[in-house]
């Protein structure tokens, strides 16, 4: 029987050293990346890019630069996450080891520059992932009872300037599928991996639902006519922040690593799952992107689409086919996004019990349930994810997001190039295209994604004062990474106290 046709009733095999079992074949770890990667980005992310390209007057987003830049941004971000991709699997196929990018930095830079990418995984990307999917997911829930004729999920947005705050009701449902997803990846790695299977299929149907709807039956040529695909009007400054934006949609290459200590023949998988999943996922996104805007003028894009409380996807099919297919749709992206949260909760808490072992996070992270799984990575990994979840809206929590990845995605550029110098045996498991060019292009676009959301909050610091920064993406972004260093502070400090005590118990009764 293949891997992912697997009963999901067979209970998970742990050692009693807790040791976690090799378990994942091929077809569950593409289907983790790429559930990783088609979420709620695709649908959500193409009407905040046109925003981000437009001008905004007396609190009306106006397009300016049409569907072109943004098409091209998402070529753009195809090809970083490509390289991104290329990169990852190099290291994956020398270094099949849990805890993936965490265990390449501490071989690599040292204990601290670890732990922080540790404390940034858990603070702000992987729950920050877990929280803005689990948004789009309850406002796809949303969608579904209004085109049913039903009341929507009560509350209205609260927006503060730098921040937005989602409906209550919005909040309440994306908390509860956070922790009914909790459960079930607690419950053991195969039944989390059979929900990333299931959501994958569903997922790509839906926006193969979606694709043969704008181009079948699309009454017009939407974008593609007339001025409406343009390059002029809009700075470079504005394109780099769409660019960047389409990353946290493509983001997820870097899942699978993560869970190498529990993959079958994890140095010829591990690799080639990487780059299966990374170029069908570039595939996918591109060629949505582009029905989206065959169906949709943009410049006739809703308010509700630029503001990222509406998909442009749904305002496609309703073009096509009417409303019936936007209730179809609906639900399509209420399992897409179910499955992206499903795949992003089974494998945060390996990235915590990787560092728990190694003592650095407190010890029970490192502890194994009798399903074995790790227990405590899922609970408190929920409850800070909904947290986030009550404080911000799917464009901050995407933005935040984005800056948490590129910091350390820039870090493990520089890992990267030391584990090669130093394991040169290790890295021909498996040799990249171009080596090591997709991991120099990486770094460099790393650096300009950086630099485009520090300069894209620069212009809001300028308008909004300091006070601004505090809630901008760079400003929030770097308090919560280094907020780590007191909690590394702190260990170093117990650790120290607890050698002292078992070198003389008595001196410190």
């Amino acid at each position: 029987m293949a891997d992912g046709a697997e009963s999901p009733a067979k209970p998970v095999q742990f050692s009693e050293e807790g040791q976690l079992k090799r378990e994942l074949g091929l077809f569950s770890l593409v289907a983790l990346i790429v559930g990783s990667m088609i979420g709620s980005g695709i649908f959500f992310l193409p009407g905040s890019m046109l925003a981000q390209l437009g001008q905004t007057e007396d609190g009306v987003i106006h397009v300016v630069g049409g569907a072109g830049p943004v098409m091209a941004a998402w070529v753009v971000g195809a090809l970083i996450a490509l390289c991104g991709g290329l990169m990852f699997a190099e290291l994956g196929g020398a270094f099949p080891k849990t805890g993936g990018q965490y265990a390449f930095l501490r071989d690599a830079t040292g204990k601290l520059p670890a732990f922080m990418f540790s404390w940034t995984a858990f603070a702000v990307v992987q729950t920050g992932t877990i929280a803005a999917v689990a948004v789009a997911f309850a406002y796809a829930i949303d969608r579904i009872l209004v085109k049913l004729g039903l009341d929507g999920l009560p509350g209205t947005p609260v927006d503060l300037g730098f921040v937005k705050i989602p409906p209550y009701g919005v909040a309440f449902v994306a908390v509860a599928v956070t922790s009914l997803l909790t459960w079930v990846n607690y419950r053991g790695v195969k039944h989390g991996a059979w929900v990333s299977n299931i959501a994958t299929v569903a997922k790509v149907a839906a926006l193969a639902f979606v694709v043969f709807a704008s181009f079948g039956f699309a009454p017009g040529s939407g974008s593609f006519s007339g001025p409406g695909l343009s390059f002029a009007g809009f700075s470079l400054a504005a394109f780099g922040a769409a660019a960047s934006a389409s990353l946290f949609a493509y983001d997820g290459f870097a899942q699978a690593t993560f869970v190498a200590g529990e993959v079958k023949d994890a140095r010829r998988v591990l690799p080639r799952a990487i780059v299966i999943a990374t170029l069908l996922v570039g595939a996918i996104y591109l060629t949505a992107v582009a029905a989206f805007f065959h169906a949709v003028d943009a410049a006739e894009a809703s308010q509700g689409v630029l503001n990222t409380t509406d998909f442009i996807g749904l305002e496609a099919a309703n073009v096509s086919l009417g409303g019936w297919a936007v209730v179809l749709l609906a639900i399509g992206i209420a399992v897409s996004t179910f499955g992206t949260v499903n795949a992003y909760i089974l494998s945060s808490p390996r990235i915590y019990h990787s560092v728990a072992k190694d003592r650095e996070f407190p010890r029970p992270f490192g502890h194994l349930s009798m399903h074995g799984t790790p227990t405590y990575g899922l609970v408190y990994g929920c409850l800070w994810a909904g947290f986030l979840t009550l404080t911000g809206s799917f464009d901050t929590l995407a933005n935040l997001v984005v800056f948490g990845l590129y910091v350390f995605y820039l870090v493990t550029v520089v890992a990267y190039f030391i584990l090669r110098r130093r394991h040169r045996e290790a890295f021909r498991a498996f040799r990249i295209p171009l080596s090591p060019l997709p991991a120099i292009v990486f770094g460099v676009a790393a650096v300009g994604v950086l630099v485009s959301l520090a300069v894209d909050d620069i212009g809001a610091i300028a308008q909004e004062g300091w006070a601004a920064f505090a809630g901008s993406t760079t400003g929030l972004g770097a308090t919560l990474i280094l907020s780590g260093l007191l909690l590394y502070w702190a260990q170093g400090r117990s650790k120290a106290r607890k050698a002292a005590m078992a070198r003389d118990p008595l001196e410190h009764q």
